[in-house]
């Protein structure tokens, strides 16, 4: 999957000046406004609670600073809710994090976006039973960051479960220079090109300029499991493929006839210096034509980095089995050790589905709501804050893409997450030094990896016999 937002460093600067903003509108009382289904605990606490809660947080983002702001934007439940100190604690690296709650010392509420590693390590609560009893509307959040929720959550069979809820929407668009493409006599790109128009216009462009280091697009190659140096999901998914059999998470797919062919058009365009380049950097030089843009820290840096270009956003291509684009896979969760899951639960319930957080979220990084519905407020906040660059886009490219359900997050496996990504990412190494062909490389990686879902699988076989036999003995 590509990154998620905020996990680069060229972000920094941009979201650190949205922080300020935020903070000009938290002193204001402008994110105190809350809906009506404010979470309250069922019953008050009568002495001096502290609920540890690891948020997300911009790069770069000092915790003194940035924590008055994490709790003007929780104030209203903190309100409601006397009795509970809600104490920020941040860590570097998800290594740390779950480090801390293998010693017991983990945050009762955790953002993050590899549910699996924490799911697979039953370092994460089931929420499932809470989101019944609280009655709580899931087809109000976005379908595809729900459905990989659920899909994690029960890995093992059966139903019912829930590890999670979405965190933010975080999706992709085309951004194009139109300035350098009026520059080269090409013309605008279509709302309903295919990915075939999109190569062309890059092919064109190159062929354009001879003897000059220029791409015509980019791919943005960030791979499964946030992995660098592979396409998407969304690529795959696109051409019909996988990198995870849906129907069975234990098998893989890198080598079906969708996946190869996805794979082959991109790494075709990447061979033949076609694509390649970053977005953020190239589109404004005019290195590029064109390339994916993310909402959130990427939206805030073109605008700081792309002042004086003529550019604009247009749809994701038209892939062979339809149009799809990127969408995180960010979730709130409880941690299994937490002391407290009914306020834990009560604090999640507030951070995913209360519109004022998720105002707070959209006014200080930029992120997209999780529910479709909120989206259009989304879209009115950004052209608030952004720069007046912004109020020149079409930013309703981001807003359609999810509520037509066209963002799509990928499966995960359903054992052994961390080496899988290891394997797929040791696959891309492969084909770009051009160690092993595609094809032999891909047959290869999905015959290792689906020989660890099989050892995954005995010894989950072994296990439940085991209980079994104990239950058994017990009888």
């Amino acid at each position: 999957m590509p990154r998620g937002p905020g996990d680069g460093r060229t972000r920094r600067q941009a979201l650190r000046a949205a922080l300020g903003a935020a903070g000009a509108l938290a002193a204001s009382g402008g994110l105190a406004g809350c809906g009506h289904h404010l979470a309250r605990l069922d019953r008050a606490v009568r002495r001096p609670l502290v609920l540890l809660w690891r948020p997300w947080l911009p790069p770069g983002a000092p915790h003194t600073s940035s924590e008055s702001l994490l709790h003007a934007g929780i104030r209203p439940w903190l309100q409601a809710n006397p009795g509970v100190e809600v104490r920020v604690v941040a860590y570097a690296h998800r290594a740390d994090l779950t480090a801390a709650m293998v010693a017991g010392q983990g945050p009762d509420v955790f953002c993050d976006h590899l549910l699996p590693t924490f799911a697979q390590a039953g370092l994460v609560y089931d929420i499932g039973t809470y989101v019944r009893s609280f009655g709580v509307r899931l087809d109000a959040f976005a379908p595809a960051l729900l459905r990989y929720l659920q899909s994690v959550s029960n890995a093992g069979g059966g139903s019912g479960r829930l590890y999670g809820l979405p965190a933010y929407t975080h999706t992709l668009a085309m951004a194009v220079n139109e300035g350098t493409l009026a520059t080269l006599g090409l013309s605008r790109p279509q709302p309903d090109w295919t990915h075939v128009q999109w190569a062309d216009l890059w092919q064109r462009a190159v062929s354009l300029t001879p003897g000059r280091h220029r791409y015509g697009g980019n791919l943005y190659w960030s791979g499964y499991d946030y992995s660098g140096g592979n396409p998407a999901p969304f690529y795959l998914r696109g051409f019909g493929g996988e990198y995870v059999d849906p129907a069975d998470t234990a098998r893989c797919q890198l080598a079906a006839p969708g996946s190869i062919a996805a794979m082959t058009w991109c790494d075709q365009l990447v061979r033949s210096g076609v694509a390649g380049g970053d977005t953020l950097t190239d589109l404004g030089s005019g290195r590029l034509v064109s390339g994916p843009l993310g909402t959130a820290g990427d939206l805030a840096r073109a605008a700081e980095l792309w002042q004086g270009v003529r550019w604009n956003l247009y749809p994701m291509p038209v892939w062979p089995k339809g149009r799809l684009t990127f969408a995180s896979s960010a979730f709130y969760g409880v941690w299994s050790g937490s002391r407290y899951p009914e306020v834990a639960w009560s604090l999640v319930r507030y951070l995913c589905l209360e519109p004022a957080w998720q105002r707070w979220m959209m006014q200080v990084a930029l992120l997209g709501p999780n529910q479709p519905g909120l989206w259009d407020e989304w879209l009115s906040r950004v052209l608030q804050v952004g720069a007046s660059a912004l109020r020149a886009i079409d930013l309703r490219v981001f807003v359609d893409a999810v509520q037509r359900d066209e963002a799509y997050v990928g499966e995960s496996f359903r054992f052994a997450e961390a080496r899988c990504a290891s394997l797929i990412r040791g696959f891309g190494a492969q084909v770009r030094s051009g160690h092993r062909p595609l094809v032999q490389a891909a047959a290869q990686t999905s015959t290792a990896v689906d020989a660890l879902q099989r050892r995954g699988l005995a010894r989950e076989a072994q296990a439940k016999a085991a209980l079994a036999r104990l239950n058994g003995a017990k009888a």
